[in-house]
């Protein structure tokens, strides 16, 4: 390196002294410093980096970079540091700043498709990244079909109607990977409808099948024009439908001379069943000298008639379409259009009714009737109680206390009335027996007038039946038997010393398996649990209620009858074999037994 002479002209050329043309260069060699100090490039760009040791006699080394987003582009640092001393020509390496990577962004183009069947189609990926990177990966899968290319081709001619899937992965070799996702529809084939007005119908059937259609619907329409001639297509031409649709079409028949038009008209389209509506039928030109009769056909029914009007009650709720058609002797005349007739349920009347339709009941005890009543779903029921007793009431169940009433029969009534009006009334019976004790002394003291002073009165007295007794007849219980066995079946009937009149009768007897009010005088009982049970009845002729005289019946049970038996003949054992091997003088430890006739044996079932 040249350290001395730095700034001084060391050589030139040509030499001095040599003669040269005017203007030729001289070129001259300066001594400079072969040592240089590393200049300070940290916070210049790269290009103004390159510059600056450039003019120091220095190059660029190797280029690294940093993320740093506040400098990109930037010398962050050099090596070495300046200031340091370097012979000319070294190299100095520097940092730079660069901006944070994205990441790596792939989408499909187009999200979506719809071609028809045998079409083809093509996806395309569009790649936003921050850097070019052409080392790119794609993964393409739809419908079984696979792609690696950046395009991704599909042929549909194999593929079924219907939407597909198109999923798409992008991977570079930063190890960044994206997904993304598409769909296509496959159509039917279609085809475009051809012109076939003017034409006639023999030509039609070709000219669709060669559009891949088919002839749908064919209707007729009088015409000037010549038969079979397409008067009307649908759909139209030049519309596109899928391979093997049908075109409809009206085509031209010749007219008849006063064509017969028929119209069907009802007085309601909207009816109960068994209700009637009314069907009117006009004919247009009305005909003249024809046998002319209808047929109305209310969905599978059908109905003849000689006249244009016609009335029909439905039997059954539904819609009805109804239709006439009407002929002549030469066959049908004409047919009208449908008529949709709604027929809802039969609005269902009320009909009273109540439970019990008898109640006996001892004086002092709660009196409760319940209704029963019957009526239409669609709608709610007004109640009306009335009575002799002098109570009333507005709900569903009656009730009230007898402690104020006297003994004897009262009539109990209610009316029941629907939303639309309809009402039904109906009468239950309410008995009012006295006391218990004063029952059993009536009983004891019966000789067949009846259960207590009450017995011969009529539905709603006041108790005291001494004006009514002589002219009320006597009911008496016969029992086909006093004595039976359970499970057997005893006749129960009740006999009048008068002639009755549509009598009703009703039987309790006594193990609270009551009956209801019966047409004959007389009914069947078995008894399922042993002992004494009191049978008592009553009969309603007309307003008026008689009450029987009351029966004992004794039922014995087999089983029971066994072990008592046995117990006698264990008894009777006991007693031999005592008399027999215990001494005489002994004293026997036996008590006296009461006789069952001082025993206090209870009956079976209360008296009611």
């Amino acid at each position: 390196a040249v350290t001395k002479g730095v700034g001084s002209i060391l050589e030139q050329i040509p030499e001095a002294g040599s003669q040269q043309d005017k203007g030729t260069a001289i070129n001259l060699t300066v001594g400079i410093s072969a040592i240089v100090p590393a200049p300070d490039v940290v916070g210049n760009n790269l290009s103004d980096a390159k510059k600056q040791l450039k003019a120091a006699g220095l190059q660029i080394g190797a280029v690294s970079y940093e993320i740093n987003d506040k400098a990109i582009g930037i010398v962050l640092s050099q090596n070495p540091s300046s200031g340091t001393e370097l012979s000319r020509g070294d190299a100095i390496e520097l940092v730079l700043g660069k901006a944070t990577p994205k990441p790596l962004t792939a989408s499909i183009q187009p999200t979506s498709m719809v071609v028809e069947q045998g079409q083809s189609l093509e996806f395309s990926t569009v790649i936003v990244e921050p850097e070019v990177d052409n080392n790119l990966t794609f993964k393409w899968n739809s419908a079984e079909l696979t792609g690696t290319e950046r395009v991704f081709k599909i042929d549909t001619s194999g593929l079924k109607t219907g939407k597909y899937p198109v999923s798409l992965e992008v991977s570079n070799a930063k190890g960044q990977a994206v997904s993304s996702e598409a769909f296509f529809e496959v159509t039917a084939k279609t085809t475009v409808v051809p012109e076939l007005t003017g034409r006639v119908l023999s030509e039609v059937h070709q000219i669709l099948a060669d559009a891949g259609l088919k002839l749908g619907e064919v209707k007729q329409r009088p015409s000037d024009k010549e038969a079979s001639q397409v008067l009307e297509q649908d759909p139209a031409m030049g519309e596109r439908l899928a391979v093997g649709s049908v075109v409809n079409l009206i085509v031209s028949v010749e007219k008849q001379k006063e064509a017969t038009t028929i119209t069907l008209e009802a007085n309601t389209e909207k009816l109960k069943v068994g209700d009637t509506v009314t069907f009117t039928t006009h004919l247009s030109p009305q005909p003249k000298g024809d046998n002319i009769h209808y047929v109305y056909t209310m969905n599978a029914e059908k109905k003849a008639n000689v006249q244009p009007t016609f009335q029909w009650t439905p039997n059954n709720e539904g819609i009805y379409s109804v239709a006439v058609t009407a002929y002549n002797d030469a066959g049908v005349l004409a047919k009208s259009e449908s008529l949709s007739i709604d027929v809802s349920p039969a609005w269902e009347k009320p009909i009273a009714k109540i439970l019990p339709e008898m109640q006996v009941i001892k004086q002092g005890g709660n009196a409760e009737f319940v209704s029963t009543a019957t009526y239409d779903l669609n709608s709610t029921l007004n109640y009306d109680w009335s009575s002799e007793t002098s109570h009333s009431g507005s709900k569903k169940q009656f009730m009230f206390d007898t402690s104020e009433l006297d003994p004897g029969s009262y009539n109990i009534n209610l009316k029941v009335t629907d939303d639309q009006g309809n009402s039904s009334t109906t009468t239950a019976i309410l008995v009012v027996q006295a006391s218990v004790a004063s029952l059993d002394r009536n009983l004891n003291s019966s000789s067949g007038k009846g259960l207590d002073s009450n017995a011969t009165s009529t539905a709603g007295s006041s108790g005291n039946a001494s004006d009514k007794e002589a002219i009320a007849p006597t009911i008496e219980l016969s029992l086909s038997r006093h004595i039976v066995s359970t499970d057997s079946v005893v006749k129960i009937k009740a006999l009048s010393d008068k002639q009755l009149n549509s009598a009703l009768y009703y039987f309790e007897p006594g193990d609270n398996e009551n009956t209801k009010w019966l047409t004959t005088n007389e009914t069947t009982h078995a008894y399922k649990s042993f002992g004494t049970y009191l049978i008592r009845g009553a009969v309603k002729e007309g307003d008026n209620v008689y009450y029987t005289d009351s029966a004992t019946i004794w039922v014995w049970s087999p089983l029971l009858l066994i072990i008592t038996a046995g117990i006698g003949l264990l008894a009777y054992l006991l007693m031999w074999w005592w008399t027999k091997f215990i001494p005489k003088t002994r004293k026997s430890p036996v008590s006296k037994m009461d006789s069952l006739s001082t025993l206090d044996i209870p009956h079976k079932a209360e008296v009611i």
